[in-house]
């Protein structure tokens, strides 16, 4: 049962903590879950939440209104869907580019990334990468007018969605070189789709005169913006001090998996998929609580696709997969059950 801070925590939200529903819906409302939970029943009613990108609690929201199902179910149905949709499209892309053999590891890579379970948690993080994704394999195909839509909802999504840009640049650039098209250069303009999707949230924020998202983020959550190297030379730190934390066990471990994979990714990544992985890198330490500077690293990791396609690739031995799907499995198994006790979030 959750205590007195618990039910403070879930602000005006009702908390479902009993029978079925309390079991299978109900354990996700935590932490930011509750935040797009509020926004999907009551739209961006405080400024608190305001910092909260709008496509995947408005999409649950009017998906509740036309099937008449509550946002909490809505936003699990969303989240995996949204996932296995993604395992989809993961397999057709790496397939596209390697194998189908690392494609099926890769998928299983993603499924069993320690902290995997936030695809389907009330979070962005499924959806976002199933939009990602989709962006890619669309802009691979020359689908370009495809790709600049769904690269839009993309940007809308989650911020980690504007390193895409980096990938699409580089698609656009090969595309130029080999295309001989009247119209070729109209597909520059997408690889700004990303940036223009969250360009427009921001604007909508300014418009509506709420206080700057820095101003919210450090105000609520104690996140604050610097410089990707300090955030790196801030954990190193701070991590003698730390060490028997799991947090700054899991966030260093998925720092070192992606640092580990950009190294190796120069020899085995094609080029525009190596710069998304670095842009990336970069972007998420660009953001950090000072007292933790890679907070939430092990969850925004989680749209680095890149990552599951080298993970498939080292996994090329039955002994190498079972050892990656037991580990994986372990770890989130554990963590899972720190996120529902309210006791840890990525």
């Amino acid at each position: 049962m959750p205590t007195e801070y618990d039910y403070w925590a879930y602000r005006d939200l009702q908390p479902v903590v009993n029978g079925v529903e309390g079991a299978l819906l109900g354990m996700w409302q935590r932490w930011d879950g509750i935040h797009y939970q509020t926004i999907a029943q009551s739209g961006y009613s405080t400024a608190e939440v305001t910092v909260f990108f709008p496509l995947y609690p408005y999409l649950s929201r009017g998906l509740s209104r036309i099937t008449g199902i509550s946002e909490l179910a809505v936003l699990f149905v969303v989240s995996s869907l949204a996932f296995l949709f993604a395992m989809v499209l993961l397999f057709e892309l790496v397939k596209l580019n390697y194998s189908r053999q690392i494609a099926q590891d890769a998928v299983i890579a993603a499924c069993f990334f320690p902290t995997s379970f936030f695809f389907l948690a009330l979070y962005p993080q499924g959806l976002a990468l199933a939009l990602i994704l989709l962006s890619v394999l669309l802009a691979q195909k020359n689908q370009w007018l495809a790709a600049c839509i769904v690269s839009i909802l993309t940007g809308l999504t989650h911020g980690t969605g504007v390193p895409l840009a980096i990938l699409l640049f580089v698609l656009a650039i090969n595309f130029l070189r080999e295309k001989k098209q009247p119209l070729r250069w109209s597909v520059v303009a997408v690889p700004f789709m990303p940036l223009a999707g969250t360009a427009l949230f921001f604007a909508w924020r300014i418009f509506n005169h709420f206080p700057s998202i820095n101003t919210i983020l450090s105000t609520y959550f104690h996140r604050v913006f610097i410089a990707p190297w300090t955030t790196f030379l801030r954990f190193w730190e701070l991590l003698p001090a730390n060490v028997t934390s799991p947090d700054w066990i899991v966030n260093g471990c998925a720092l070192l998996i992606l640092l580990v994979g950009i190294i190796w990714g120069v020899k085995k990544l094609p080029l525009a998929w190596e710069l998304y992985s670095v842009a990336l890198f970069i972007f998420i330490l660009t953001s950090g609580v000072s007292i933790n500077p890679l907070n939430s690293f092990s969850r925004y990791c989680l749209t680095a696709f890149p990552m599951y396609a080298l993970i498939g690739m080292w996994t090329n031995s039955k002994k190498r997969r079972l050892a990656t799907m037991g580990l994986g499995a372990a770890g989130c198994l554990f963590l899972l059950s720190l996120f529902l006790m309210w006791e840890w979030i990525a």
